[in-house]
């Protein structure tokens, strides 16, 4: 399996396990995930995201043997659109940006396919996640959609994925 295919894995066991979340056939016929933009939890987590990009770019320039697979979530918007991509294989380098591989096929954006490179604004960041020691740290979007599941559903998403999402470590 692909390295960026982790977050592919997440989001395609979310959208088979999802309840509470609207679902819609992509342009290329997979599902996604979407919520309300007046979903206050989701919006209180992408918040949460923004609000501490600046522990993880510490964390990220600092990394340590048992910190894996990080990666950032972005807002892209044009004039009638705005979607939510995740990105991998960062590149903090240049300032004020970060340089990454698409983790998912973006809808509206249908010029960009999974492992395309994109640059974002820093500005853009809306959620971050990291696994540290077999758990999720971050990935403040991913636990709102966690967190509709029942336990049995939880623990099969958690085994399938390799890492434990714990609601009292991570963030």
């Amino acid at each position: 399996m692909k390295k960026f295919n982790y977050i592919t894995l997440m989001i395609l066991l979310f959208v088979s396990y999802c309840n509470a979340q609207t679902i819609v056939k992509g342009k290329d016929g997979k599902d996604i995930v979407t919520f309300d933009p007046q979903n206050s939890t989701m919006n209180e987590a992408m918040i949460a995201g923004q609000n501490t990009i600046k522990k993880f770019l510490k964390i990220f320039n600092n990394k340590q043997e048992n910190q894996i697979r990080f990666s950032v979530k972005v807002k892209m918007s044009d004039d009638s659109n705005t979607e939510y991509l995740w990105l991998d294989e960062l590149d903090f380098s240049k300032e004020g940006v970060v340089k990454g591989l698409l983790l998912n096929k973006p809808y509206y954006f249908s010029d960009f396919n999974i492992g395309d490179p994109l640059t974002m604004n820093l500005d853009k960041i809306v959620d971050w996640s990291y696994i540290e020691g077999g758990y999720l740290i971050g990935g403040f979007t991913l636990r709102v959609m966690f967190e509709k599941y029942s336990p049995d559903q939880k623990i099969e998403i958690q085994k399938q994925l390799g890492y434990r999402i714990d609601a009292n470590k991570g963030i």
